[in-house]
């Protein structure tokens, strides 16, 4: 097979399904290959488990696909199912996201192509916990809170440069982008036990704490001492965040290298409770990717890509980060992916 059979469909064909987030750092421009306009990939996903990275381990897969409406527009979606040690046990999660970018500029010259894109996703899962936690001076144990969720708006503008023909070998693409966007999280109650006894920890006013309904028992903040955190219990917050990043492809041959970097910055309505508090407030995370990929054919790649967070999954998985867990997040962390992608 030729070199140009090959780089074709590396860089036209399947660099990677375009997404929001997780994995914006390869966000690029894409134009369709006439014999292959819908894409799939599928992966496992794991931590790398070493002395530099302490967190939790990672385990899951995901699945993603794509498809050209036409040749500026496509449509994209992915599903993830993971599973996090938080410390107290196993948590499952799953994500789903949907995404359309359009192509509303090509490239000329020195002069980029622009691509302007919106994506939504969200994370779920039907319970986090957490060993035990001091609210002031009153300890609690075994804590749960049950039907965390998150949702993301996004919008970015990419921009793309093909650094030279498609002919020459190796291949060079680089890439730009930049977005904002809109988060919010949610649950639906909190449970702890106080002296051995459950309560719901969610009150509908700023000074009950709900006794379990069999006992019909009622605990008030003021008799344990503690300042009421209201309805949302610092669990449940609003945010807006920015991003920008670069990535670099190289291709030659069979076989591809791929490089990026990612910036994060978000502002929680929640970071100033946790500042009161003499927290440390967690903002930013830088992201780093590195992937190499075989094409077997035009149409079938295997990869393996390794991913590096400064602050552990700050902007990437927003369910996990509230007031009672910010703490755990001045740790880097990393995960590895596996698996390959089929165009048609």
């Amino acid at each position: 097979m030729n070199a140009k059979k090959v780089l074709i469909p590396i860089f036209i064909g399947y660099a990677s399904v375009v997404q929001g987030a997780p994995l914006d750092i390869f966000l690029e421009t894409h134009i369709p290959d006439n014999d292959k306009r819908q894409e799939l990939e599928f992966a496992i996903d794991h931590s790398v488990t070493s002395n530099q990275f302490k967190s939790g381990d990672y385990r899951g897969w995901h699945i993603r696909g794509s498809r050209f409406l036409t040749d500026q527009i496509r449509i994209d979606g992915g599903y993830w199912k993971r599973s996090l040690d938080t410390g107290a046990n196993w948590t499952d999660m799953t994500t789903w996201q949907i995404g359309t970018q359009w192509q509303f500029l090509n490239q000329d010259g020195m002069r980029p192509a622009f691509a302007l894109r919106y994506s939504l996703w969200n994370d779920k899962t039907d319970l986090l916990t957490k060993a035990s936690f001091t609210f002031q001076k009153t300890k609690v144990t075994d804590i749960r809170v049950t039907n965390v969720d998150d949702r993301q708006h996004q919008v970015n503008l990419i921009a793309t440069w093909q650094l030279n023909h498609d002919w020459e070998s190796p291949r060079w693409q680089f890439a730009l982008f930049s977005g904002f966007g809109k988060s919010r999280i949610r649950f639906a109650d909190v449970l702890a036990k106080y002296k051995g006894r459950d309560y719901h920890w969610r009150s509908p006013d700023e000074h009950t704490v709900i006794g379990e309904a069999d006992s019909g028992d009622f605990l008030y903040f003021e008799d344990l001492e503690i300042q009421a955190p209201g309805p949302d219990m610092d669990i449940s917050y609003d945010a807006s965040y920015f991003q920008a990043g670069a990535n670099l492809t190289r291709a030659a041959e069979s076989w591809y290298l791929r490089l990026g970097y990612q910036f994060q910055s978000l502002d929680r309505d929640l970071d100033t409770t946790i500042s009161e508090d003499g927290k440390r407030i967690y903002k930013t995370n830088h992201l780093f990717i590195t992937e190499v990929g075989y094409s077997w054919s035009r149409n079938w790649v295997t990869f393996l890509n390794f991913q590096y967070l400064k602050n552990q999954t700050v902007g990437e998985l927003p369910l996990l980060y509230n007031a009672y867990t910010s703490n755990r997040f001045e740790k880097d962390y990393g995960l590895m992916s596996a698996g390959v992608r089929f165009s048609f």
